[in-house]
């Protein structure tokens, strides 16, 4: 199995709700981490992304001795990676700053993700790749592509602070993925224009089924799988052996975890209840889980 990721690689200030204070490399190394923890030693990721040259060397000494991952796909950049400083003030409730954004990747930057067996386009900056290319994939892609909205519902002020805004185009994304992954302050965003959820299906979901995961944090999360004759919903519990400390990064494990337990068993169900298990373990770690040790947690707590 080979699966690609795109999205963007971020030197990562986050002051957490019991108010310590963590400094780590994050954004899209909590998808690899996750993919690494939960992916065979025959399978590969190949991550795709453009990466400063203040943390390149960082980034390649961390898996240059790893042969699952395919670091053929880092570009470097000059001058200074995308920073984010994130502030909780609860679990679920946090300011974010993005500093030193970096360009947006081309469709020929990204093009060997057509030789995988399948996708996630991780929006972590909201301009990782535009959508044109996210259409090009698409186009020449067949298997499976997983999106997580993320950051296309965030604007972002001069000092770089987040906030929510309603995504340009969301239903032209939405169609170019099979699986979309978004929490509930994205639902809730992109579905107010719609007299129900029910309408927003209907106009991004009709040319083909569609599975989308709406994350709920320490709740959980609600699982839809949507095709032309209708809505079928699942709820998955929080996994609930173990005591989350710090949920940067849980959307991205999430994601990860179900994209592996899917493609495994091709059960939507099976599939959500263990990316709920491998959100809440990565979250056990404070900063960025290293991927021996997150598949060595996954392991231990196996049902």
């Amino acid at each position: 199995m080979k699966i690609a990721v795109i999205g963007t690689i971020v030197r990562d200030v986050l002051e957490l709700p019991d108010g310590s204070v963590t400094h780590s490399l994050g954004g899209l190394l909590y998808t690899i981490n996750a993919l690494r923890a939960c992916l065979d030693e025959s399978d590969t990721v190949c991550p795709f992304c453009t990466v400063g040259e203040d943390v390149y060397s960082q980034v390649i000494r961390m898996y240059r001795n790893d042969p699952i991952v395919d670091l053929s796909g880092l570009i470097p950049v000059p001058g200074q990676n995308n920073r984010v400083r994130v502030v909780y003030h609860s679990r679920e409730d946090r300011s974010e700053y993005s500093l030193s954004p970096l360009p947006p990747l081309s469709f020929d930057q990204v093009k060997a993700v057509l030789e995988c067996d399948a996708i996630i386009v991780n929006m972590i900056s909201g301009w990782d790749i535009h959508l044109e290319t996210m259409k090009k994939i698409r186009k020449h892609f067949p298997g499976p592509i997983a999106l997580d909205v993320h950051s296309l519902t965030l604007g972002r002020k001069e000092n770089g602070l987040r906030y929510l805004r309603y995504p340009d185009r969301i239903t032209e994304w939405i169609e170019c993925a099979d699986i979309v992954q978004m929490n509930e302050a994205e639902f809730k965003l992109i579905t107010e224009k719609y007299p129900s959820p029910e309408f927003f299906w209907t106009a991004s979901c009709f040319k083909q089924p569609k599975i989308i995961n709406l994350t709920f944090g320490s709740r959980g999360s609600r699982s839809y799988l949507v095709d032309p004759e209708g809505v079928l919903a699942h709820d998955s519990a929080p996994y609930q052996r173990i005591e989350v400390v710090d949920p940067t990064g849980c959307g991205d494990a999430f994601m990860a975890g179900f994209l592996v337990g899917y493609l495994r068993s091709r059960d939507w169900k099976q599939a959500a209840d263990q990316a709920n298990r491998v959100a809440a373990v990565s979250g056990a770690f404070k900063g960025l889980p290293e991927p021996r040790g997150l598949k060595e947690k996954l392991e231990e707590l196996h049902d």
